[in-house]
């Protein structure tokens, strides 16, 4: 049986692994103001930014609704073909609930609640293309995919809190004293949910090294496939002082550069970096 890979656009996918991989991808809607835009279609996270510098409020986020799903669901089950649809935390988006429901439907239609975000997403999905060239069944992959998830690491620092403590996630206090102090806060996600990790100190740059060796140090067991360099418009020359970091204390065969799309840059503002990898079961 073919099989198709679907996600959402949390995932991050850069251009060329869904142009390569033949990925659907289902935007999730952001709205400024009276507007509502199609996440990786007709929004930008600079677009963004720029409502939000101008206007002091938040965008809102929207998953994709059950008839959404359904529809394109529809569409390839007309031609007998599997589905691997592969969804953000449950415990951070409606979306996987959107996704089952609508697959209840349909034979053959795997929904995948990842517990992750971003291309910590995207990892699974490299994952179980690689199974699927491998010949393996559609019920064998997903059973993979599900073995794999806990072992997905994903992190940020995060430049600037305004995106969080206007979103309720940050307190006035906790806002206040960050900005005062310079602090440039880690998030973990952890069994599905964001938790508060290490503050860092100082401008970004310095902050973002001192993080990416961190993170290396705390993970001893990685595997040395694919590493994320996943960002939301920050200085290209960090970003090339985060892949110098990785090639002189780690060795992996691939590091891949993605930039966040218009939903995770509405929750995550700009200047934010994340190192996404796998660990070895």
């Amino acid at each position: 049986m073919k099989i198709q890979i679907v996600t959402d656009s949390t995932a991050d996918l850069t251009k060329d692994i869904i142009k390569k991989h033949n990925i659907i991808v289902v935007p999730l809607t952001v709205t400024l103001g009276d507007e509502s835009f199609k996440d990786g279609i007709d929004i930008t996270p600079d677009k963004i930014a720029d409502y939000v510098k101008k206007s002091g409020q938040l965008p809102k986020t929207a998953a994709p609704s059950i008839s959404d799903y359904k529809d394109i669901f529809c569409e390839i089950a007309k031609t007998e073909t599997g589905i691997l649809h592969f969804s953000m935390s449950s415990d951070m988006s409606a979306s996987y609930q959107s996704a089952l429901v609508a697959s209840q439907d349909y034979k053959n239609v795997y929904v995948i609640d990842t517990r992750s975000l971003s291309t910590g997403i995207a990892l699974l999905i490299l994952y179980a293309n690689e199974l699927i060239e491998k010949g393996l069944d559609i019920k064998e992959i997903y059973n993979k995919v599900l073995t794999r998830i806990p072992y997905v690491n994903v992190s940020f620092i995060i430049d600037d809190l305004t995106y969080l403590h206007k979103s309720g996630r940050c307190s006035n206090l906790a806002f206040f004293g960050a900005n005062l102090l310079r602090l440039k806060p880690s998030i973990n996600v952890k069994n599905g949910k964001m938790i508060a990790g290490k503050k860092y100190r100082g401008n970004i740059s310095i902050a973002v090294q001192e993080y990416v060796k961190d993170i290396l140090k705390q993970n001893t067991n990685i595997d040395s496939g694919v590493i994320f360099i996943t960002h939301s418009m920050i200085d290209y020359s960090i970003v090339e002082s985060v892949k110098k970091i990785i090639l002189e204390e780690s060795h992996f065969k691939q590091i891949s550069e993605a930039i966040t799309g218009s939903t995770i840059f509405s929750h995550c503002g700009q200047n934010s970096l994340g190192l996404l990898f796998i660990n070895k079961i």
